[in-house]
Order: C-alpha cells, then sequence, then structure tokens
C-alpha cells in the first residue's frame, strides 16, 4: 500500500458542508479545533489512527473509523434490533408465546 498524506479516504466525510475527501484533510480539521476539542480522547484516538494510516500506509477505513467516532462523540448510542419499527419484532415472539402454551408435555 501507499504511504502519504494524499490518499483519499475511500467513502468522503461531509462537515459542516466540506468534504473530507483526503488523509491531508482530517489531519487539517484536527489541527483548527479548539484546544478542548483538540485534547479529548476520541480526537486523539483518531489522531493516532490517522498517522498510523498516514506512516505505516494502512488501511484507509482506521482514519475513517476514527475520525467519524470523534465528530460524532457527543451522539448517543442506542440499538434497536429491528429497525423503526418496534411492533414488526415483538410480533413473532407473541406468536411463539401462544403457541407454546397449548403444548402439553409427553
Amino acid at each position: 500500500m501507499t504511504k502519504g498524506w494524499a490518499r483519499p479516504f475511500e467513502d468522503p466525510i461531509e462537515v459542516n458542508g466540506r468534504t473530507l475527501a483526503m488523509l491531508l484533510d482530517a489531519g487539517r480539521v484536527h489541527a483548527a479545533l479548539p484546544n478542548n476539542e483538540h485534547d479529548a480522547p476520541e480526537w486523539l484516538a483518531a489522531m493516532e489512527a490517522l498517522l498510523l494510516v498516514v506512516e505505516r500506509g494502512g488501511p484507509t477505513l482506521f482514519a475513517w473509523i476514527g475520525i467519524m467516532r470523534a465528530l460524532n462523540r457527543h451522539q448517543s448510542r442506542s440499538f434497536n434490533p429491528c429497525g423503526m419499527r418496534r411492533d414488526r419484532c415483538f410480533r413473532g415472539a407473541a406468536r411463539l408465546s401462544q403457541r407454546s402454551v397449548g403444548l402439553s408435555i409427553l
């Protein structure tokens, strides 16, 4: 793999109307952050991943994941295995429990 700051992300990152297309763009965004954001653990981890990709030629996906986690660090994470429609997920479980009530043990 090639090394360097000019490598493009496979999927560009949109930030406030600006597109981060290359590793250099992500580094410039980090350099322009205020000190309290700049020193946040998520941003430090993102920059560590970015530098490893730049210096050692690793997959750009590692840097992309770090940048996305740093950008979304104030978002709460929630997991809903059924998607948006909650009734769809529990409908099958209700049918299963209704069927098992009528079974007898031999």
